[in-house]
């Protein structure tokens, strides 16, 4: 009897451990994550059971048989070079964290001078400033923070450390839209040679203490669409921030095709797939905590 239960307990053990370890592996904690981590909690039982009846010898070997075969399921699984499929799937995944550090902001927020500050002309104007891509948010943060109507500011982020900031003032305090338009902003991209262009605009608070307006609305939502699959076809990239008592929130971003192409990821990954087991599992664990 003894080998019977030992032989149906490690049966469970060893196809729910497989079953969880396909499921992490290959990114699904669905059905298969489940079904691996049932069965494992099956086995655990019956060996606790075993244990309370007296049968110490045979849950120890299943305990020990848990211990072992668990990693080394992981580890002969993690060990098997990526699929073609994988590997696309982690140079997107590769792509996305690229765009999202180039979108992270400076943790040093850089504030407006009150002088340009007090010079935003409400009919609009250009300003060329050297200003970084990371310092951006913050800058324009500051320069719509308490103005009680809204203002679009739109940034053209070129790669020297300029931006160019185009700035026009809303006809009420509910809404705002560009004096430039999409296509405006595109001629001035190409002449400056700018990849992104920042999309800003504020909302104004009307008591700050009981109210947070740091969430888009479905027009901001649709405009920053539109102007993403106008500017993205041109090769231009597009972020687009709410700013609220000073502060810039990204809600969208739109990288444009050749911003980290995703086949330099690729390529990338597939020199480095199948090197050998080691580089295996460096790979796989590299990708699925990215």
């Amino acid at each position: 009897m003894g080998v019977f239960w030992f032989g149906l307990v490690a049966g469970f053990c060893v196809l729910g451990a497989w079953g969880w370890v396909e499921g992490w592996a290959r990114g699904e904690p669905g059905g298969r994550l489940v079904f691996g981590v049932a069965l494992v909690g099956l086995g655990v039982v019956l060996s606790v059971a075993l244990l309370l009846g007296g049968r110490s010898v045979t849950a120890a070997a299943l305990a020990a048989l848990a211990v072992v075969g668990f990693p080394a399921c992981l580890l002969v699984r993690l060990s098997q070079p990526l699929s073609e499929d994988q590997l696309w799937r982690g140079a997107e995944k590769q792509r996305r964290r690229a765009v999202e550090e180039l979108l992270r902001p400076a943790p040093l927020e850089v504030a407006a001078d009150p002088v340009y500050k007090g010079s935003m002309k409400a009919e609009g104007r250009w300003d060329r400033l050297p200003l970084a891509l990371p310092h951006v948010p913050s800058f324009v943060g500051d320069l719509l923070k308490y103005k009680k109507h809204e203002w679009i500011v739109v940034g053209l982020v070129e790669a020297e450390g300029w931006v160019s900031l185009w700035m026009n003032k809303g006809e009420d305090r509910m809404s705002v839209a560009s004096h430039l338009g999409r296509e405006g902003v595109a001629e001035r991209a190409r002449r400056t040679g700018a990849y992104l262009v920042a999309l800003f605009h504020n909302h104004p608070n009307p008591d700050p203490a009981r109210l947070v307006l740091t969430a888009p609305s479905q027009q901001d939502e649709r405009l920053a669409h539109e102007w993403a699959a106008f500017l993205n076809a041109l090769g231009i990239s597009v972020a687009a921030y709410v700013c609220e008592r000073g502060r810039a929130h990204r809600y969208a971003a739109y990288a444009a095709d050749n911003l980290f192409p995703v086949a330099r990821f690729y390529t990338a990954l597939r020199e480095a797939n199948d090197r050998s087991w080691w580089h295996n599992v460096r790979l796989r664990l590299r990708l699925r905590f990215l």
